[in-house]
């Protein structure tokens, strides 16, 4: 609906919904991609990963899960922007639930430097 939309718009900080399950883009803010350089259809349909290259690193991923079981966050994390600048985000995920049963991965993110 036009009024979440908008409010998911003005938040500044980026967000970006993952199919908890797959690992795509469902969806994402303004704020994620005026931070990561992308435009929101370039982002949807494609794998995590291919915006935070430290997703492949297996030790990397077990950390992370590890702290998404623990609700320990934010944590760094380096992403390369479309621009090929490599920034670090402070990284804080949350799960969710959609009625129809999809685990959803809220990742919200500030730039740190």
């Amino acid at each position: 609906n036009n009024r979440m939309r908008a409010v998911f718009d003005a938040l500044s900080e980026g967000i970006v919904l993952v199919d908890e399950g797959t690992g795509l883009v469902l969806d994402c803010n303004e704020a994620a991609e005026r931070l990561l350089g992308y435009h929101r259809v370039e982002m949807m349909g494609r794998h995590f990963s291919r915006f935070c290259p430290l997703a492949a690193d297996d030790v990397w991923l077990a950390e992370f899960r590890r702290r998404l079981a623990e609700r320990r966050f934010p944590i760094d994390l380096s992403v390369m922007r479309a621009d090929g600048v490599e920034v670090l985000l402070a990284l804080r995920v949350e799960l969710a639930v959609q009625a129809a049963g999809q685990r959803l991965a809220v990742a919200c993110f500030n730039l740190v430097r």
